[in-house]
């Protein structure tokens, strides 16, 4: 890593550590907190370097408000984690059960992964996206409407047990595929996870603290760290997992491959 994006490094982790005693006195929202911790480190991000802005958007639209809205669909459904309405920013909830504030939540939560990604570990400049992009753009949006369907007209068939675990193992499938057909890129993704897994586990602990968001769900177990207490799926999926997954989704059919 050179001295300017070392540099970029240090201000993201600056801007990450500085909006925790923030966050925690003014007992923010967890909308609020996405702001301090994914959209002003993505702001930076595009501020000091050019990234390829089609593929950038097109992959946080894909994977944060497609594959992201499907699993927070069936996950508000199930209960998977709740939010008290004195905590969200858009008072309202989607079907009758979907704070309006997570799918905003989840576009930026892909949009921030896929700039510091392309940010610190890709080199070309090029915004072109693959060819293999409407092979997952359409079934995803098909797949989008489909569930928003069912949550209209019958919520109860959506409902499963542990339904954050289950719903989520199949993302690791992508992952496997990447480690076994792209082994060149298993460090760089590595290397991004171990940034994004500190950083949802503060989110985790800040948010659990001031009651940002709880979980009446089922779940295959617990974790407790510094008294706080949260579901495995959480440090398994969101903080372990997650970051991989974006990153393989948009490897394979968002970005150009060069």
């Amino acid at each position: 890593m050179n001295r300017k994006l070392r540099l970029d490094f240090y201000v993201v982790l600056g801007i990450i550590f500085i909006s925790i005693p923030i966050i925690l006195y003014f007992q923010v929202r967890p909308l609020t907190s996405a702001l301090f911790f994914f959209i002003i480190p993505t702001t930076y991000l595009f501020y000091r370097k050019r990234k390829p802005v089609k593929e950038v958007l097109l992959g946080s639209l894909l994977i944060g408000s497609g594959f992201g809205l499907i699993f927070n669909i069936i996950a508000s459904a199930n209960k998977a984690w709740d939010e008290i309405s004195s905590q969200l920013v858009f008072d309202y909830r989607i079907f009758g059960f979907m704070p309006a504030d997570e799918p905003i939540w989840f576009f930026f939560w892909a949009l921030f992964i896929i700039s510091f990604y392309e940010h610190f570990y890709e080199r070309d400049r090029k915004d072109r996206l693959s060819k293999r992009f409407k092979y997952i753009a359409i079934p995803t949006f098909m797949a989008v409407l489909a569930i928003i369907t069912v949550a209209i007209l019958d919520k109860s068939k959506l409902l499963l047990n542990h339904a954050y675990f289950y719903s989520l193992a199949p993302a690791i499938i992508p992952i496997v595929y990447v480690v076994k057909n792209r082994p060149n890129l298993i460090m760089k993704f590595i290397k991004t996870g171990v940034f994004f897994f500190m950083l949802f586990l503060i989110y985790e602990l800040t948010a659990v603290k001031l009651g940002q968001w709880y979980f009446p769900g089922q779940y295959i177990g617990w974790v407790e760290l510094m008294g706080l207490r949260f579901p495995f799926e959480e440090l398994l999926f969101w903080m372990g997992l997650s970051s991989f997954i974006v990153l393989a989704i948009y490897e394979g059919f968002v970005d150009n491959g060069k």
